[in-house]
């Protein structure tokens, strides 16, 4: 789930979110863990490019209770496609 803003030659997506439904945070990152996310991330890249767009631009949060890196950690990553 995201907010779009076609933006010339850039796709954002602003406040992204990825929910499974049925399980928790924890549960979630151990389902879809980096392999799901990476495949995620490609087919949405491999969509925005055939769209025409040539960056793909995904702004989003870490959740609060996140075991990750940097939980509530804002990030915003621009990808050539």
């Amino acid at each position: 789930m995201a907010s779009y803003d076609p933006n010339g030659e850039t796709l954002e997506l602003k406040d992204a979110a990825l929910y499974i439904d049925g399980l928790d945070n924890k549960e979630a990152a151990r389902e879809m863990g980096t392999r799901g996310t990476v495949s995620l991330l490609n087919i949405l890249k491999d969509r925005a490019r055939t769209e025409g767009f040539k960056k793909l631009r995904i702004q989003y949060q870490r959740t609060e209770k996140s075991s990750s890196k940097n939980p509530g950690h804002t990030e915003d990553k621009t990808m050539d496609l």
